[in-house]
């Protein structure tokens, strides 16, 4: 009984080793049309906004080009977001923050490809990452105190470009806290 009871828990253990654990989804997300409920299947894919609330951690959000107005800022944790597809990118999607919005996309532990976000009166900031990757992208602020782009905690920015324009801000509009994040 002993022996059989051993060689069944072996079995098991060996069964859940080899097993592929869940896989984080796409979600699509659509300029026009998209769906504002469901999963945002490449079949029946969604505005950014639902695709934001329905992503979880480690998914991947298409942005299809075109442009974006966003109904409410955006905040998404473990999640990367990318312009799709990449052989279009002379003129990736554009997201625009809602007006009057104090901030257009937070990332949190994610990473940003490939889009262009245009923000007005964002005062902290149209896109605001902490311990993020943010590569080819465009921000850029307009109006009263704008910020393009709020980096904090580690975050690595690449190939990109920010730029505010307004009373209040510099021409060339990055904030960092204590230095610490990285730019090539």
């Amino acid at each position: 009984m002993r022996r059989t009871l051993l060689i069944g828990l072996l079995a098991i253990a060996l069964l859940t080793v080899g097993a592929d654990p869940a896989r984080a989804a796409i979600r699509w997300a659509v300029p026009a049309g998209g769906a504002t409920f469901g999963t945002c299947t490449a079949t029946v894919p969604c505005t950014l906004n639902q695709a934001a609330i329905v992503a979880q951690g480690s998914d991947d959000i298409r942005v299809q080009s075109g442009t974006y107005q966003l109904s409410s800022p955006v905040v998404l944790n473990n999640v990367t977001v990318q312009g799709w597809p990449t052989d279009t990118l002379d003129d990736p999607p554009t997201i625009l923050p809602p007006a009057g919005a104090t901030y257009g996309m937070s990332v949190l532990n994610g990473s940003v490809y490939d889009v262009r976000i245009q923000g007005t009166n964002t005062t902290d900031g149209a896109l605001r990452v902490t311990g993020s990757t943010v590569e080819r992208v465009t921000v850029e602020a307009s109006g009263a105190g704008s910020e393009a782009m709020v980096v904090r905690g580690n975050s690595a920015i690449e190939d990109s470009v920010a730029h505010s324009t307004g009373q209040g801000r510099s021409t060339s509009s990055v904030t960092c806290s204590r230095n610490d994040w990285r730019c090539s």
